[in-house]
């Protein structure tokens, strides 16, 4: 049997639900690492940013802010955009509901950025957008969701896995992109850079 491994050990640089589980799903080993990067304060320096050059720079900020001297390290972050305006993240419930409210029947855009870092290198980077439009649903609807999903923290103040595709009637993108990082690129920079090593391993007992 073939299996495939990373060259180095992988961490993520994250500590979103998401990201942890679209990992483990593809079966690539990895462990987490927390960051202090200061995402506020960096989106008032570099406020002359578009959100989907935000969503790269945090990217590499998380990454290159992680010691990387002995494996790879994999950031990602991502920011929300509506009327060409950047989407903070809701305080409170309350918040959350007056900014969806405000996105009923229009389109928003998530952008995901990702950054794979080396020695203090960037390997790869991207950013994957995807435009959506949240349907006009009932506010009382909406208000309850937000108190289920305790989402007035996520981006865009929603979640889209599971019932969260309700909410939409258009979606142009990948899921992985919307919740957060996007795999396909990921894994052609795995490969495209020889970072992927494969080994024969004989089934138990063989030989």
């Amino acid at each position: 049997m073939t299996e495939f491994a990373l060259k180095f050990p992988l961490v993520l640089a994250s500590r979103s639900e998401g990201r942890r589980n679209l990992l483990k799903n593809l079966g690539i080993p990895f462990a987490l690492v927390s960051t202090s990067f200061d995402e506020e304060k960096l989106k008032q320096e570099k406020s002359d940013l578009s959100p989907k050059e935000m969503a790269l720079e945090i990217s590499r900020c998380k990454a290159l802010g992680v010691d990387s001297q002995s494996c790879l390290v994999l950031a990602a972050d991502q920011t929300g955009e509506f009327a060409s305006v950047l989407l903070g993240k809701t305080r409170n419930p309350e918040e959350c509901l007056e900014s969806l409210l405000r996105m009923r029947g229009r389109e928003h855009w998530l952008h995901s950025g990702w950054a794979l870092v080396k020695e203090g290198r960037i390997l790869a980077e991207g950013v994957e957008s995807v435009r959506l439009v949240l349907r006009d649903l009932p506010s009382s609807y909406l208000d309850q969701k937000i108190r289920e999903w305790e989402s007035w923290h996520s981006c865009g103040g929603y979640h889209f896995e599971g019932e969260g595709r309700f909410l939409f009637s258009e979606v142009g993108g990948s899921e992985d992109a919307i919740i957060g990082l996007p795999l396909q690129p990921f894994l052609n920079a795995l490969f495209e850079q020889g970072l992927v090593i494969w080994a024969e391993k004989n089934p138990a007992g063989a030989g």
